[in-house]
């Protein structure tokens, strides 16, 4: 990925942060000499191996997992992202951009057995709906057969990471008044990518156009 200086996400850890926001990735593989890709949802381990470990999991009848046990892939984490009219800067000439946040991740894949996909599907549960966990009757809603039942359709996978690199492409290698003016028209804009990049700004203090 092209990051210029200004634009890296220079910690791991910020990167994990990025990912543990927006794990929704897309896994890209190349073992047949044509590239297929995946759009899954990830959990991070921050703590195992060098870069930290994904773990996911695929359909079964996705065919991309049957060539890539102990092989390179790469996932895409894509996070806010909005065009950004020329018209919001306060100089000019100036040319319509877009503005945007990701993280790519390259590493090593292995398949999982049955019983550490089910802890997958657990932890990704815990995740993105604890309240169900603590729901009264939350065993009748996701059942033991219902669950060995969905087991037989799913494979699991992890990566082990080989390298990471985050980007954050917010404008702030513009002046101070450009971006204050990005900001107003993102504001403005009441589109709900534009909203959510304001968000990310506002969280990462960049591109806000104050000291």
């Amino acid at each position: 990925m092209y990051i210029p200086v200004k634009m890296t996400i220079k910690s791991v850890e910020g990167i994990h942060d990025f990912i543990e926001d927006f794990n929704f990735g897309t896994l890209v593989s190349n073992v047949t000499e044509t590239l297929t890709a995946s759009h899954l949802p990830f959990l991070l381990n921050r703590a195992e191996g060098e870069f930290g470990t994904l773990y996911f999991h695929f359909a079964r009848a996705n065919p991309q997992w049957r060539s890539l046990e102990h092989k390179n892939v790469m996932v895409i984490f894509n996070g806010p992202q909005a065009y950004i009219s020329p018209t919001w800067y306060a100089s000019a000439p100036a040319v319509p951009t877009w503005n945007y946040a990701t993280a790519h991740v390259h590493g090593v894949m292995e398949l999982l057995d049955d019983q550490q996909t089910i802890d997958i599907l657990n932890q990704t549960i815990e995740k993105h709906d604890p309240e169900l966990l603590k729901l009264e009757g939350a065993q009748q809603i996701i059942t033991e057969q219902y669950r060995d039942k969905l087991l037989k359709g799913i494979v699991g996978g992890k990566i082990t990471i080989t390298n990471i690199e985050g980007k954050e492409k917010l404008g702030q290698h513009r002046t101070k008044e450009d971006q204050q003016g990005v900001v107003a028209g993102l504001h403005a804009s009441n589109s709900p990518d534009g909203n959510q990049l304001l968000s990310y700004m506002r969280k990462t203090n960049i591109g806000l156009g104050i000291e």
